[in-house]
C-alpha cells in the first residue's frame, strides 16, 4: 500500500493506493501539512476492476492496472468533491493575462490544438491550467479553474487556478466566427461535458451550479479551422474586442 497527501482544487485528500505510479502522477499536487484532511481515498482490487468493466468497448481496452487505478482515484474524488462545490469539466483550460478560458467540445474535435494555438499567439501571457479534466470550484461567488494532474494524452497541466472567464464551445467549420449562446443552450452544451454524480442530491447540486454558471459566464459558440488564424475569432472575446 503506497500513501500520500495531496490538494485539489483546495481539498485535502489522503490517498492510499495499491500501486505507486498514482503518486508520481500528483507528485506536484503533494503537500507536506496533514492537518484538516477531510476525505481518504482507499483502493482494493474491486476499484480497479471496475474501472476495468468501464473501460471494455473503448478502443483501448488493454489499460495497465496502475492506469486503472488512476481513473478509480479520480472518480472516487468526484464522488465528494461536489459537495465542495468542486466538479470535473472536460475541457482544455488556460489561462490569458490573469483570467481562465475553457475550449470544450466533445474527444478529438480540436480543443487542444486551438488552445496550443492560442499559446503561439499568446507567449508568454500563455499559462496551460489543464488539457483535459480540469476541476471547477466554486466559491465566493465565481467560479475557479484549477489543474489536476488528469491531463489528458498530452500531458499538459499546472498546479495553478485562475477566475473564470469565459467557456468555447468548439465547432470544426469552414468559416472562423464566434457567437454568444443564450444561457439555455449554454446550460445543456456544459452540462455535456461535466462528470455527472449518481445520487439524486448530488445531482441537484450539479445541476444547480451549472445553471449558476450558464448564468454568469458567457459561453461562445466557436466555429474554428484547423489553422492558427482561427484564433482571431477567439481572441475577440478574449481581447474583449467582440
Amino acid at each position: 500500500m503506497y500513501k500520500g497527501i495531496y490538494e485539489f482544487a483546495n481539498i485535502k485528500v489522503e490517498i492510499n493506493s495499491l500501486y505507486e505510479y498514482i503518486h508520481k502522477m500528483c507528485a506536484k499536487y503533494k503537500i507536506s501539512n496533514n492537518e484538516d484532511v477531510k476525505y481518504v481515498i482507499n483502493i482494493t482490487e474491486d476499484d480497479i476492476k471496475r474501472e476495468n468493466e468501464k473501460s471494455k468497448g473503448q478502443e483501448y481496452i488493454d489499460f495497465p492496472l496502475y492506469y486503472l487505478e488512476t481513473l478509480a482515484v479520480y472518480r472516487k474524488f468526484l464522488a465528494f468533491s461536489i459537495f465542495e462545490n468542486v466538479f470535473l469539466f472536460h475541457s482544455s483550460s488556460f489561462m490569458i493575462d490573469g483570467k481562465a478560458y475553457i475550449i470544450t467540445a466533445p474527444s478529438g474535435t480540436g480543443k487542444s490544438t486551438h488552445a496550443r494555438f492560442l499559446s503561439e499567439v499568446y507567449k508568454e501571457r500563455f499559462v496551460c491550467i489543464n488539457d483535459d479534466k480540469p476541476l471547477i470550484r466554486y466559491e465566493n461567488d465565481e467560479f475557479m479553474v484549477y489543474g489536476t494532474p488528469w491531463n489528458g494524452k498530452h500531458g499538459l497541466d499546472n498546479n495553478v487556478c485562475y477566475p473564470l472567464k469565459a467557456i468555447f464551445v468548439l465547432n470544426r467549420g469552414e468559416v472562423d466566427s464566434v457567437d454568444k449562446m443564450i444561457e439555455s443552450v449554454a446550460f445543456n452544451f456544459i452540462f455535456s461535458q461535466v462528470h455527472k454524480p449518481t445520487g439524486k442530491d448530488e445531482m441537484k447540486l450539479i445541476i444547480n451550479l451549472l445553471s449558476k454558471m450558464a448564468h454568469s459566464i458567457h459561453c461562445y459558440l466557436l466555429k474554428a479551422t484547423n489553422r492558427i488564424e482561427a484564433t482571431e475569432a477567439s481572441r475577440k472575446i478574449i481581447d474583449n474586442k467582440n
